[in-house]
């Protein structure tokens, strides 16, 4: 690949991930908006200690059609931080889910050592 040919390699990569971010994070607006100009708040639910934890439990909500919005990553992506305050990702979701969403993540077992 030269030089020339990556601005368009790369924006076709962006416009995938912007449509695959869009289509997940907000592809549930009839069920978490009442309509009109009232705004449905988000919760935080979970705050996750890095990226890749808050992942998977986005994953694990997206799965019962709740909608996810992780909050906080950006600085530890910038940074490179893998562990701390900095490198915490906040779990947010739309008000009338948060019940169903604490439900799930306190009846979720906890993931077991492959080497024990």
């Amino acid at each position: 690949m030269t030089i020339a040919t990556w601005p368009k390699w790369f924006n076709s990569l962006l416009h995938h991930v912007r449509r695959a971010r869009d289509s997940a994070d907000f592809g549930h607006a009839d069920a978490t908006t009442p309509g009109g100009t009232e705004e449905t708040p988000w919760v935080e639910v979970y705050t996750a200690g890095h990226r890749l934890e808050a992942e998977v439990i986005r994953g694990r909500l997206a799965a019962e059609d709740i909608p996810v919005v992780l909050s906080g990553e950006a600085i530890a992506t910038v940074y490179g931080l893998t562990q701390g305050p900095l490198a915490q990702v906040h779990i947010l979701v739309p008000e009338p889910f948060v019940d169903q969403a604490l439900q799930i993540l306190q009846s979720d077992e906890p993931m077991q050592d492959a080497s024990t």
